[in-house]
């Protein structure tokens, strides 16, 4: 256990430097008017109601809600797709919006999310946001049977226990047991995610 938050630290040390460097370039690029790499402004709705949510996020993708993959983020080199996702509740409307950098793999995924109703798109980002990220925070008015709802739970990683069963008939050194558990629970992400319409309508204001 200690082993594999040492690695998941390292990577997030090796992202944070490498976001540190790109800032660093991007300055540079403006100081000399430079142009920049286009970020595109991929998704926009303002919800005529109040989300008891609120979220500013950037969610590294390994997949989505519709099962395309992404990238590896089990790789410790691996380049990492992002969308950075943002949930602004103010005075009884809501603005939903997704910046990214645009690739054939993310553009899959933002193409997803134009060919749905805007409710079942918030739903499938706030499926993304709570299961990439940490960063989102709900109104203290929200009921605790939004807190127990399984679902959100299981998508926020907050679930008392995770089982993995392995049988076989011989014994399993240490290592191949580890791996066949990590790779169950990235099984698990993209069955969560393909269930993004379980989020309570109560979560997008209705």
């Amino acid at each position: 256990m200690a082993e594999e938050r040492f690695t998941v630290e390292q990577a997030d040390v090796k992202d944070c430097k490498q976001e540190f460097k790109q800032t660093l370039s991007l300055r540079k690029k403006l100081l000399n008017k430079i142009p920049l790499e286009s970020w595109n402004l991929s998704y926009f709705h303002i919800f005529d109601r109040q989300f008891p949510i609120a979220a500013q996020a950037k969610v590294a993708l390994s997949t989505d809600c519709w099962g395309n993959k992404i990238c590896d983020t089990t790789k410790l080199n691996a380049e990492i797709k992002c969308l950075h996702i943002c949930i602004f509740p103010f005075k009884e409307k809501t603005a939903v919006l997704v910046i990214s950098k645009m690739d054939d793999n993310v553009e899959e995924t933002i193409n997803c999310l134009k060919s749905i109703s805007d409710d079942e798109a918030a739903k499938a980002l706030i499926a993304l946001i709570m299961n990439g990220s940490r960063d989102f925070y709900f109104d203290q008015k929200t009921p605790q049977e939004i807190f127990n709802n399984a679902y959100l739970r299981a998508l926020a990683g907050n679930e008392d226990e995770s089982l993995c069963y392995i049988s076989s008939d011989h014994p399993i050194e240490d290592e191949v047991a580890k791996e066949i558990v990590q790779e169950s629970a990235l099984q698990s992400t993209p069955l969560l995610l393909a269930d993004y319409q379980r989020i309570p309508d109560y979560v997008i204001g209705k």
